[in-house]
């Protein structure tokens, strides 16, 4: 495995990362919003995602950034400095909750049994992006369905996009008060995805990003990072 912090490797020709999921895939879910679902996103804490509008990243720099990100310390070593991330950071660049409670996962299938049954005839594990938007833009109320589809397309494209085209459902599992996510810390939940993903990502850079990339990239304005 490569070592967290270093350099791209010279067997590495690749100067690019991509994602699988598309941003605009957010973007038309958030323009396709009712008065009753904006207030409830405002009040979940995720009011910033109603006014994203971003849909493409410099590649290159994206890729320097995640070579030179240690997931042993979470910061970026850069030449003459090294740059620590914190949950803080993920706030003031997503806007994303940080609440004093963890963001915990259950097990019980259970509790999504009748989310599942939404998608008729799509078994869970095949379940898309796009299927999920669908039912976005058919949902005109708040509702506990509208909610947690809701969450995971923020999840897909800004947090934990896929290496395929079937979505990632484990936000499907929270197990918390869907009308108090700003209760939740959902920046440190970022961060954690940082890490997995990263050091997946460089035992093999050859494949798609499943990591919270828009956030790396856009901070490297915030931290406004110079690379050789």
């Amino acid at each position: 495995m490569f070592q967290a912090g270093t350099k791209k490797p010279p067997q590495v020709t690749e100067n690019k990362v991509s994602v699988r999921v598309s941003t605009k895939t957010l973007i038309q879910a958030v323009n396709c919003l009712t008065k009753e679902q904006r207030k409830w996103v405002k009040d979940a804490g995720f009011g910033h995602i109603l006014d994203f509008s971003i849909t493409m990243y410099p590649n290159e720099v994206a890729s320097k950034l995640l070579w030179r990100l240690d997931t042993n310390e979470l910061a970026l070593k850069l030449d003459n400095k090294t740059i620590h991330i914190s949950d803080a950071d993920v706030q003031r660049v997503l806007g994303f909750p940080r609440g004093e409670r963890d963001v915990t996962l259950t097990n019980n299938v259970s509790v999504v049994s009748s989310w599942y049954s939404e998608f008729k005839d799509i078994m869970p594990s095949r379940i898309k992006n796009y299927d999920i938007l669908d039912k976005i833009k058919n949902e005109r109320t708040a509702s506990s369905h509208f909610k947690r589809n809701f969450l995971i397309i923020v999840a897909n494209t800004l947090i934990s996009p896929t290496k395929n085209a079937n979505a990632n459902k484990e936000l499907a599992f929270f197990n918390g008060d869907w009308d108090r996510l700003s209760d939740y810390n959902w920046c440190a939940y970022v961060l954690g995805n940082l890490k997995k993903s990263v050091e997946s990502w460089k035992t093999n850079p050859t494949m798609d990003f499943t990591g919270p990339l828009l956030f790396i990239v856009v901070s490297n304005t915030v931290f406004q990072l110079q690379f050789k």
